[in-house]
């Protein structure tokens, strides 16, 4: 269901609306709006002017990117995501999600452990691997190797 509109690529889960700049995932409805990429994920509003991730409500407008999940704190060097303990290391973005370890080169998502290194952008969930050229999605482990951008 739901619509995926964004420029380069990104990934509209379960309804909701993705119309991102450049890439970036909407899941479980919510609104993805963010200038350049990041995740909303179960509702919320994620508006960070880089990237950043936005879980369960909460708000994120951070200058650079990060993540304010679950009243943790995320001060990573440029933007990550921290949830569930675990750490986020990452040279530009992505989230370390349930302990798991996100050491992507530009942004993507590493939900459930599993690991995350993509080229750009990408999510990977519940292990598996996402090494995308640009953007895309890994969910239920599988491989997601797309040239621009898929689910």
């Amino acid at each position: 269901g739901g619509q995926a509109q964004p420029a380069s690529g990104g990934s509209n889960l379960f309804g909701g609306q993705a119309q991102l700049a450049s890439g970036g995932s909407n899941l479980f409805g919510g609104q993805a709006q963010p200038a350049s990429s990041g995740s909303n994920l179960f509702g919320g509003q994620a508006q960070p002017a880089s990237s950043g991730s936005n879980l369960f409500g909460g708000q994120a407008q951070l200058a650079s990117s990060g993540s304010n999940h679950f009243e943790g704190q995320a001060q990573p060097a440029s933007s990550g995501s921290n949830l569930f303990g675990g750490q986020a290391q990452l040279a530009s973005s992505g989230s370390n999600l349930f302990e798991g370890q996100a050491q992507p080169a530009s942004s993507g998502s590493n939900l459930f452990g599993g690991q995350a290194q993509p080229t750009s952008s990408g999510s990977n969930l519940f292990g598996g691997q996402a090494q995308p050229a640009s953007s895309g999605s890994n969910l239920f482990g599988g491989q997601a190797q797309p040239a621009s951008s898929g689910s």
